[in-house]
């Protein structure tokens, strides 16, 4: 079995939202954002206050700084403000409905805050993300999800790791670094 190489591809939709790397200079380990990148090199500029100048490094020597998957269902600041990931998701699909994060039968979401009656179902709809999907219940079926580049486009803001770059060792968490980098 070959190992997994981190690609342009793994990491592409972050770079407008202002994704954030570790980089090994001379034994110091720094933390760059990425402003642009071809397949042979990756530039990028200091986060450090008072750390200026332009850097430009192969892309083996980046190692992206993410969110685990498991920050869907968490509490996380982005823009500073404080929201639920998988709750904004909810609300990107259907803004005309109320959503609220909780449990349905031992999956975790965003739930509808309005009832159906007509299924016999307390909330009306559970949105939750499995495998690499996004996935809506209602009265017991599996419906489509409406405004998917919306949603993945959210993810990448959040810059929420669904590809299992952290699991792979090709990124790492950013509860790991030293000082949070996206707020």
């Amino acid at each position: 079995m070959s190992e997994r190489k981190l690609e342009l591809k793994d990491i592409c939709g972050y770079l407008p939202h202002g994704l954030c790397a570790k980089v090994n200079v001379c034994d110091e380990e720094r933390i760059y954002r990425i402003v642009s990148m071809s397949q042979d090199h990756v530039t990028s500029v200091p986060t450090q206050k008072g750390k200026i100048g332009i850097a430009q490094f192969g892309l083996g020597e980046y190692v992206p700084i993410l969110r685990p998957l498991s920050d869907l269902y968490e509490t996380v600041m982005h823009n500073g403000k404080e929201v639920v990931p998988i709750v904004e998701l909810a609300r990107i699909v259907n803004t005309e409905k109320s959503w609220k994060f909780g449990m349905i039968n031992a999956y975790e979401g965003a739930i509808s805050e309005w009832r159906d009656v007509s299924c016999g179902n307390q909330w009306g709809v559970l949105m939750f993300f499995v495998g690499h999907g996004f996935c809506l219940v209602h009265c017991g079926a599996i419906i489509s999800v409406d405004n998917q580049p919306a949603l993945w486009d959210y993810l990448h803001a959040l810059k929420i790791d669904y590809r299992d770059l952290i699991d792979a060792g090709l990124a790492v968490s950013a509860r790991d670094v030293g000082g949070y980098v996206y707020g």
